[in-house]
């Protein structure tokens, strides 16, 4: 995505007055005396280099440029104050050209936009002051109230609390009339809608909407509130009806108080009609004011499944495996982009699959104001190529966000308090029979981002078809298009003039980082032309070129770091280098993840093979995959690197001792560690050696050494869990699976020396021998320290034996199951899953070691617990439980091992007849102990048949089964033929 890069010379404001330039309007200041300003009002003059566009910064398909004059000193001086803050101040623009910015009690109304009429050179700001309130009043509560000529406007205001105060002219601060909405019972109002020249509609929170009426009653003004009642008639009946024909079962609507207000919009498109558009959470509503005292409720529909089917029929989701209801849907904004045609901007998450949040525009039609016709989806455009991640903390800032429409154009701009996207919105929707049709391969186009230290959008709005933004740190600027930036109307393709081209010397890599280069543009027509071209007709040179793509992209040098190039620079900042190096470790892995997009979305990715490594064939996808996460640990280790760094900064100092490597001066150990991503695992046996040596060398400091391994500990679990985190998400982000024709070894597992698997379980080791075992310094940690470094040492232990298991697991299903390295791996895993939760059995932690121990199905561990603290409901409970897993059989093994028969035959379980049929020595005891007598009476006689020498035991065996035939109620005559064979053997033997 395109970013914005400031110029590095552009033209600075001027002021009429002796202002300071206005370099950043939230900038504390001591705001000295401009004069005693009696009036609402100031003058400022509009100078010669102010007309301009001076370009602020830029992109390949949009600039940002000074728009209008110069703010108003009132206005700079208001929001610099020590007093201000950006919570205070917001601000809206109208498409006439005026602007009124709120900022505390007062509010700031002035207009940027000259007529052609009007050649003075002096605009005026007009200053107000709004209603008392214990809430912050904001610009979209404030409406002005334009005449048409070139008369100075009037304004109304409304305070959050409902008190509403009316200027028949903004240019007197102290003519104004005053009432209060009665019928508002503590609901807070929300925005205030221009429906002139019948008034306002004023929305609160909670959807309740008044009608606003200024009414003249001999000459004198009078403010009228009626609140809107929603009719319960037999039209609206059938409007729902209707709706729920064309589009199916929709939710009920719920009442208003159960719904959250989103916008009120006036259609300004009707010229002898006022029609008024609401939009309540997922209820729209659209309204005719006939009156300053009358109104109705022309068509109702509730949107929410047909938002949820949308993002299931564009294919967001399989809507073969996804249920509707599984969807979460939020109505962001909307707005009027032509006559009876509404663009709606939406989010969908499921949460089930994955946590990306897709933004969607929605163009909304309603054909007719009958109830018969009443709205139809249009179109749907949903914005794959911006993923963004939901979490229940960032939700208020990822929905906040407005739409800029510009109904002329095949774009419109949605907007945050950061940053404007450029969003293609031209697709064509057939409901009955295909679902959604993109026209266009793009839909963001263009990503413009504002951020700076001081500088976010208060807002925007359009004038003379421009977008035009109000930021906190250069005023009022226009976004405009770059003279090459084009979209085609019959295909939707963005275009630029300049085109690269591919030259005849060029070698695979070079040239599929060209076409890279045209994919980050979203130039994605030019793309695939290369990839079709140059690449897919050369495949057995892809594997390569794109593993050294890959390996450039993880390990270059940030070139946009000047202390990488060969210049001397001054003394380093440590604070910044750690920073700046954490947001280059940022930066590559979100070009690595755009990389892998893009050669899924050429198709590349689908004829990659295999790649040759230190003479090993591997998956090449596989590689790729890996790569990924050795960015995500890197990522992680810098993250921990200043609050550890006693231990991560010498390991890094001895790896690049050991590699050989010179740091310049101008650079850190860790700039240079850091820039080979793929190979940070390389520091996992470093600490190791480091901590074996270190505890050699103080054994008498116990706490000291304690101290270091527990260290090492909290550095390995979180890095190795960051990565398995990861590794969730990019199974789903990038339908990422393993390859089991390759060797598919993962690297968080390897067992090979200085693997990062025989690192964990070295530390594991370590652990256990000096927390535990006392095998260095001959006291143990649980004899000698306290109740909370005993916690730790479990705590970190039950981590470690976590992260190590788990890795297990991902390994397992990475290979092939019935192939002989899957059941060497799986004998592997047997063993080390039980040695790892041992020692918390042994030290009596039985609840963290159950919780390891049902996680990984340790059924030993499960039975010793049971056992050990005697409780035979739990025991009972993992029968039911594990039913499936063969669990009832491992505990009958384990007592046979254990030699506890008795304990083994007093269980319940219906699987214990089974598992004795190839234990006929005590088979029959089960038998009678469940009353099965003449099951048991043919068992002791198939046991006594299978006794030859031993003629006690064989008599012994015949008689048991001649009593158990007895008891089963056989007849004597019969059971003593049965067992006659008994009365043939010798008494004694």
């Amino acid at each position: 995505m395109a970013t914005l890069q400031p110029r590095k010379m552009f033209k600075k404001h001027t002021f009429s007055s002796n202002s300071k330039n206005n370099s950043s309007l939230f900038k504390t200041k001591n705001v000295t005396g401009s004069g005693n300003h009696a009036l609402n009002q100031c003058s400022f003059s509009i100078h010669s280099e102010n007309t301009s566009q001076s370009i602020i910064a830029e992109s390949n398909l949009h600039s940002l440029r000074n728009y209008g004059s110069v703010l108003p000193v009132l206005v700079i001086e208001a929001i610099s104050s020590e007093v201000s803050s950006r919570n205070a101040v917001s601000v809206k623009l109208s498409e006439s050209g005026w602007v009124w910015l709120v900022c505390g009690r007062r509010v700031f109304v002035w207009k940027f936009k000259r007529s052609s009429l009007d050649r003075s050179s002096t605009c005026t700001c007009f200053e107000l002051l709004l209603p008392p309130s214990d809430l912050s009043h904001k610009a979209d509560l404030i409406c002005l109230l334009e005449n048409g000529s070139n008369q100075i406007p009037g304004l109304i205001a409304t305070s959050p609390e409902g008190i509403v105060r009316y200027w028949p002219s903004i240019a007197y601060d102290g003519h104004s009339i005053e009432t209060s909405v009665i019928d508002l019972q503590g609901q807070e109002c929300f925005s205030l809608t221009n429906v002139q020249p019948l008034g306002c509609i004023l929305g609160t929170t909670t959807s309740s909407l008044v009608h606003i009426a200024i009414n003249s009653v001999d000459a004198t003004n009078i403010l009228v509130c009626r609140t809107l009642k929603v009719p319960q008639g037999m039209f609206l009946g059938l409007s729902r009806k209707v709706s729920s024909f064309i589009f199916g079962s929709t939710p009920a609507s719920h009442s208003s108080e159960s719904r959250s207000l989103i916008k009120v919009l006036k259609d300004a498109s009707s010229n002898n009609e006022t029609f008024v558009y609401v939009l309540s959470s997922s209820l729209l509503q659209k309204w005719i004011i006939l009156s300053a005292h009358s109104e109705a409720l022309l068509l109702e529909y509730d949107l929410d499944r047909s938002l949820r089917d949308a993002f299931l029929n564009f294919g967001v989701w399989n809507c073969e495996t996804t249920h509707p209801n599984q969807l979460h849907i939020w109505q962001i904004d909307f707005e009027i982009r032509n006559e009876n045609e509404l663009l709606l901007f939406v989010a969908g998450l499921n949460s089930d699959v994955s946590s990306q949040l897709y933004y969607a525009l929605v163009v909304i039609s309603s054909v007719s104001n009958s109830a018969r016709a009443p709205f139809q989806l249009k179109s749907f455009t949903c914005l794959k190529n911006y993923p963004v991640y939901y979490s229940h903390e960032e939700e208020e800032k990822l929905l906040n966000l407005k739409i800029v429409n510009i109904p002329e154009k095949n774009i419109a701009y949605v907007y945050s308090p950061y940053h404007v996207l450029c969003v293609q919105c031209k697709f064509e929707y057939d409901y009955v029979f295909t679902g959604f049709k993109s026209l266009v391969e793009n839909d963001v186009l263009d990503v413009i981002d504002v951020r700076g230290k001081e500088d976010i959008i208060l807002g925007a709005g359009v004038c003379d078809n421009t977008p035009i933004l109000f930021t906190s740190k250069d005023g009022l600027v226009c976004l405009v298009s770059s003279e090459n930036f084009t979209i085609s109307a019959e295909t939707g393709d963005v275009s630029l003039n300049d085109l690269e081209c591919i030259g005849t010397d060029d070698d695979m890599e070079t040239i599929l980082f060209k076409a890279f280069s045209f994919f980050r543009k979203k130039e994605n027509s030019k793309c695939q032309s290369i990839i079709s071209e140059h690449v897919l007709k050369n495949s057995s040179l892809i594997d390569d070129a794109v593993m050294k793509v890959s390996s450039r992209l993880c390990n270059e040098s940030p070139q946009s770091d000047p202390r990488w190039a060969e210049v001397d620079s001054s003394t380093t900042n440590l604070t910044i280098v750690s920073k700046l190096i954490l947001d280059q470790l940022e930066e590559k892995l979100k070009v690595y993840e755009s990389f892998i997009d893009f050669l899924r979305a050429t198709k590349v990715w689908d004829i990659l093979t295999v790649i040759v490594l230190n003479g090993v064939s591997l998956s090449t996808p596989f590689v790729l995959y890996e790569y990924l996460e050795k960015l995500v640990l890197a990522l992680s280790l810098k993250r921990l690197n200043d609050d550890l760094a006693d231990i991560l900064n010498p390991a890094i100092k001895t790896l690049l001792e050991k590699r050989e490597v010179e740091v310049s001066s101008r650079l850190t150990l860790q700039d240079v560690f850091y820039k080979d991503a793929t190979r940070v695992n390389d520091l996992f046996p470093i600490i190791i050696e480091l901590e074996e040596k270190e505890i050699v060398n103080s054994l008498a400091l116990s706490k000291h050494v304690l101290h270091i391994i527990l260290s090492i500990c909290n550095i390995f679990v979180t890095s190795v869990q960051d990565v398995y985190k990861y590794r969730q998400k990019a199974i789903q982000l990038f339908n990422f699976s393993c390859t089991t024709s390759s060797d598919c070894s993962l690297w968080t597992t390897s067992l090979t020396s200085g693997g990062v698997g025989s690192c964990l379980l070295r530390q594991f080791e370590i652990l256990v021998d000096y927390g535990i075992n006392a095998k260095f310094s001959g006291k143990s940690v649980f004899v000698e320290e306290s109740i909370q470094t005993k916690n730790a040492v479990n705590q970190n232990l039950v981590d470690l034996v976590d992260v190590i298991l788990e890795g297990y697991v991902y390994q397992l299903n990475c290979l092939q199951k019935d192939t002989d390295k899957y059941r060497a791996f799986e004998s592997v895993y047997d063993n080390e899953r039980k040695r790892l939760i041992e020692p918390l059995i042994m030290t009596k932690q039985y609840e963290r070691a159950v919780s390891l121990a049902e996680k990984y199905e340790e059924f030993d561990a499960l039975i010793r617990v049971c056992e050990e603290i005697d409780n035979k409901d739990r025991l009972q409970r993992y029968m039911s439980e594990f039913s499936h897993k063969g669990f009832s059989d491992h505990l009958f093994k384990w007592y046979m091992k254990q030699g506890q028969f008795g304990k083994m035959l007093s269980t319940s379980s219906a699987d214990l007849g089974d598992f004795l049929k190839d234990y006929k020595s005590l088979q029959w005891i089960h038998e009678i102990g469940t009353n099965r007598f003449g099951d048991a009476s043919v068992s002791l006689k198939s046991l006594a048949h299978s006794v030859n020498n031993d003629i006690p035991k064989k008599r012994t065996l015949l008689s048991l089964g001649k009593l158990c035939a007895i008891a089963n109620g056989e007849e004597i005559d019969t059971v003593r033929e049965d067992f006659s064979e008994l009365e043939t053997l010798p008494l004694f033997s």
